[in-house]
């Protein structure tokens, strides 16, 4: 028997949340990879990958498995750059999350970033429970002193 020409196929190969560029709410994903696939008597074989892909459960909307970075720079440094700076001028540890999310980052990913930014010594705003950095003096939302 010859064998079959290669088509392609798509397995699923992963879920997560995200912030969709599309439909922008924090929703579903699941992850896809295209394959090729040869059929040689009745068996198929899975060959390379032609390419990986995410569908948002919300929307539906098929987009490029680097959609999950969001639109940020790919540059790191720049990235740790521009947080250090915004803990430093007073945003609160949650905000720089919620700000990272929200421009599309995984919210795993923007806490670890945040987090390794912010170090371990921080001061928490008691009414607000908002964490800073230990060189902030007041809280940015209520203005309340904060304590070492």
């Amino acid at each position: 028997m010859l064998d079959a020409p290669d088509a392609t196929k798509s397995y699923e190969i992963g879920s997560g949340e995200f912030q969709c560029p599309n439909c922008r709410t924090k929703t579903k994903y699941r992850r896809y990879e295209l394959a090729r696939v040869r059929r040689i008597l009745l068996i198929r074989f899975r060959g390379e990958t032609v390419e990986n892909y995410i569908i948002c459960e919300k929307c539906g909307r098929r987009m490029k498995d680097e959609d999950l970075r969001g639109n940020l720079p790919r540059d790191t440094g720049a990235i740790l750059s521009a947080i250090k700076n915004q803990l430093k001028g007073g945003t609160s540890i949650q905000e720089a999350v919620e700000t990272l999310v929200n421009a599309g980052m995984p919210e795993g990913e923007a806490r670890g970033m945040v987090n390794a930014c912010a170090g371990i010594v921080l001061k928490k705003c008691r009414p607000c429970s908002l964490s800073y950095l230990d060189s902030v003096a007041s809280c940015k939302r209520c203005g309340h002193l904060l304590e070492a």
